[in-house]
């Protein structure tokens, strides 16, 4: 899970030899889980894989396929191809590698489980690690410099630091479900200080919204009333302080009302840009028929609201598509029988979806916003049950434990 994090960093300054190393890692991984996977399998006889709720995961699926073919006008068809590609790549990726978290964990030699949860818990503490040391270290490379130069963001060139925020929001939410299903270890407690340090650091507004969403979601449905009113109280108490010195970096109430120049930009590509392309947009994840939409108020090259670079890449059907399959996700999600996957599920969902209101997002370029959507859709979509596939060769294989076995090779 880390090193497949890391695939969405920029190791190196040189733009094109970073799309390089980010394309072949990310591939590499993707390998890696598909031969996980298949390991996994054939030591884990007496298991099957069965899905339900299938229709979220086929609108992802009829989104792509839209993708697809709007190769045919896209106004730059190599780009949106790239997009196109890493994005299926990452539907690869997260399939494989969720069938063999379930093949793991159905094996009963196995006797420490591993949850979802903890390892994105544990993915974001290492990542923590590594930029907070690289602050101090490398300042120039892991800190951006914002509002003329008066506030340094930490993810320099590697990271959009609203990226990393959101990054570490999700390691938190994950946190978050293992102490409520199984047990507070004070190892947490450390990983989650450095994590609220690494976000603090970015300056990233959404990503705390997200964290502050996601704290209270836990704690309204923990169901224990005096945690439910201490945090209401406390979040009343402090919201003033933290809206004071976290939201109004420069005191200027207009750049929070116009989130930092995005509603302009978003009223000029709504009323300018689609009329020109309303119904089919202008091609996968393009905005303009130009590589850049050179609004007035905050020229840029892509949406920065998810939603809206749908309804300007693939038009109102598109924008219809996906809306539709985040109403199946939730279907699926009332109806999916595993409280700890439901639970991992539901607070990933808060931060990604607030990230997606002001940047790249669970739609837009290749991100790993994408990639957690991805692991809520097939989370709640795949499934494995302890019961032989009928006809499948592996069945007969003993179930003996993987460290002693010889005559199996993946």
């Amino acid at each position: 899970m880390f090193f497949r994090i890391v695939t969405y960093f920029e190791l190196v300054e040189e733009k094109s030899i970073s799309a390089v190393i980010k394309a072949g890692t990310r591939f590499l991984w993707t390998g890696v889980s598909y031969l996980l996977y298949r390991y996994l399998r054939v030591q884990g006889n007496g298991f099957r894989f069965y899905y339900r709720s299938i229709l979220s995961m086929n609108f992802y699926f009829l989104y792509l396929l839209l993708g697809l073919w709007s190769f045919i006008w896209s106004t730059n068809v190599p780009y949106s191809a790239k997009q196109w590609a890493m994005d299926l790549e990452c539907v690869a990726f997260v399939f494989f590698f969720w069938k063999a978290y379930l093949a793991y964990n159905q094996n009963p030699y196995y006797t420490k489980k591993i949850g979802l949860g903890k390892l994105l818990y544990s993915s974001t503490v290492i990542v923590a690690i590594w930029f907070l040391i690289g602050m101090f270290e490398d300042p120039e490379s892991y800190l951006r410099l914002t509002h003329g130069g008066n506030v340094a963001r930490l993810g320099g060139y590697i990271i959009n630091p609203n990226e990393l925020g959101m990054l570490g929001a999700v390691g938190i939410a994950g946190m978050y479900a293992e102490v409520k299903h199984n047990g507070f270890k004070k190892g947490y407690l450390i990983g989650f200080l450095l994590i609220v340090w690494m976000m603090i650091e970015t300056g990233s507004r959404s990503s705390q919204i997200g964290l502050f969403l996601v704290t209270f979601y836990m704690v309204l449905t923990s169901g224990n009333k005096r945690l439910i009113t201490g945090t209401l109280v406390a979040g009343a108490i402090l919201a003033p302080i933290v809206f004071n010195q976290v939201f109004l970096k420069e005191g200027d109430m207009d750049e929070v009302m116009s989130m930092t120049g995005r509603g302009p930009f978003w009223k000029d590509l709504l009323t300018t840009n689609l009329p020109k392309e309303p119904f089919l947009g202008f091609g996968f994840m393009r905005i303009a028929y130009t590589d850049r939409f050179e609004s007035i108020n905050f020229p840029g090259g892509m949406a920065h609201n998810t939603f809206i670079q749908v309804v300007m890449n693939l038009g109102l059907v598109g924008f219809f598509s996906i809306l539709v399959q985040m109403v199946l996700v939730w279907r699926s999600h009332y109806r999916h029988e595993d409280p700890y996957t439901k639970t991992v599920m539901a607070a990933v969902f808060f931060p990604i979806f607030i990230n997606s209101l002001t940047e790249f997002g669970i739609f837009g370029d290749a991100n790993y916003g994408i990639l957690f959507w991805l692991f809520i859709v097939f989370g709640l979509v795949v499934h494995a049950e302890h019961k032989p596939e009928r006809g499948a060769r592996w069945t007969s294989f003993p179930a003996v434990p993987p460290r002693l076995s010889t005559s199996t090779v993946p």
